[in-house]
């Protein structure tokens, strides 16, 4: 996204990670001196949004899901209660940056309990044994 008004930036990011997002720019700033960085992963970008203007994510500040990212990554424990292993891999996805693909089971199955794990490994490994599918992070 090259140069983009707050009410498409709000939509693009929604659609990206699944999630409502609010954000007011600055009046004395710009979102166009993040034009040039297109290969930078989302956070990065939600990172540059924060600093020029008003950022919130499912209403949270992007501090309260960095925090919740920071420890997740670094082996701190996660649960997440879903219906759906699709919505557990989604919020997976938006937590990490990766991109997660079930080759083996459905995707689309309920989930009949709450998974947790310390780190991404455990988390998938217990995902996988609670949803009898086999997962590969892209």
């Amino acid at each position: 996204m090259k140069s983009a008004d707050a009410k498409t930036i709000r939509t693009y990011f929604a659609r990206t990670i699944g999630k409502t997002v609010d954000f007011t720019p600055d009046s004395n700033k710009s979102t166009t001196a993040y034009a040039g960085k297109e290969k930078a992963n989302y956070w990065e970008a939600l990172e540059f949004l924060d600093e020029v203007g008003t950022l919130r994510i499912e209403g949270h500040e992007l501090k309260f899901w960095k925090d919740i990212r920071d420890s997740f990554l670094g082996g701190g424990q996660l649960m997440i209660s879903s219906e759906r292993i699709d919505s557990v891999l989604n919020e997976l996805s938006f937590l990490t940056g990766k991109s997660f693909s079930v080759v083996s089971g459905d995707r689309s199955a309920k989930l009949n309990e709450t998974v947790s794990g310390n780190g991404l490994e455990d988390f998938l490994g217990n995902l996988q044994k609670a949803a009898n599918i086999k997962i590969i992070v892209r």
